[in-house]
Formats: structure tokens, C-alpha cells, sequence
């Protein structure tokens, strides 16, 4: 009997240090591919190549994203209400985690 629970001891430890090995290589390999704060400041979003005529005007717009940074105080107070009640209805009333959602 001492010898199972034994056993059974040695076990739980070794699984308990693979996990906690797995995780944290896994945590480390993904937070070495994260982008550092500097480049999330200097992020651009990729846009259309605009083509221009002689005269100045717009002929052609290549490529298939059309993304144009818009400055928050540009949005208007309903857009903003509606994406946070579709998005988290809850969004008021937590500090950023939704432990119930």
C-alpha cells in the first residue's frame, strides 16, 4: 500500500512539472512572437494603392484592403455604444476581464 501511494506521489509531481514545463515553454515561444510596444505605436494599416491622373483625381484604387484609420473622437457616441453592447453587454461593470462571460 505504501508503495502505490508512493508511486501514485512520484507521479502526480512529474505530471505536475510537465505541465507546468509545457506551459511556461509555451508562454515563452508565444510571447516571443508578440510584437513589442514600439511597433504596436508605429503600426500602419496596409491601404489601397491610390492612382492619380494628370489632374489629380483619383483613377483607380488597387488592391483589396480599404482601411482608413479613423481618430476616436470621430466615431460618433452611438456607433460606440452599439459595438460595446454587441460586442460585451457587461462591458460597464467589469475592470477589463469578464470572469462570467
Amino acid at each position: 500500500m505504501k508503495k502505490i501511494l508512493l508511486y501514485t506521489g512520484i507521479l502526480l509531481v512529474v505530471l505536475t512539472l510537465s505541465v507546468t514545463i509545457g506551459l511556461g515553454a509555451y508562454f515563452f515561444k508565444l510571447n516571443s512572437e508578440l510584437p513589442s510596444i514600439k511597433q504596436l505605436k508605429d503600426f500602419k494599416y496596409k491601404q489601397p494603392t491610390i492612382l492619380y491622373g494628370q489632374d489629380n483625381k483619383t483613377i483607380a484604387e488597387l488592391g483589396s484592403k480599404r482601411r482608413y484609420p479613423v481618430s476616436l473622437e470621430k466615431i460618433p457616441d452611438k456607433l460606440e455604444k452599439a459595438l460595446i453592447a454587441v460586442e460585451d453587454s457587461r462591458f460597464y461593470e467589469h475592470d477589463g476581464i469578464d470572469l462570467k462571460g
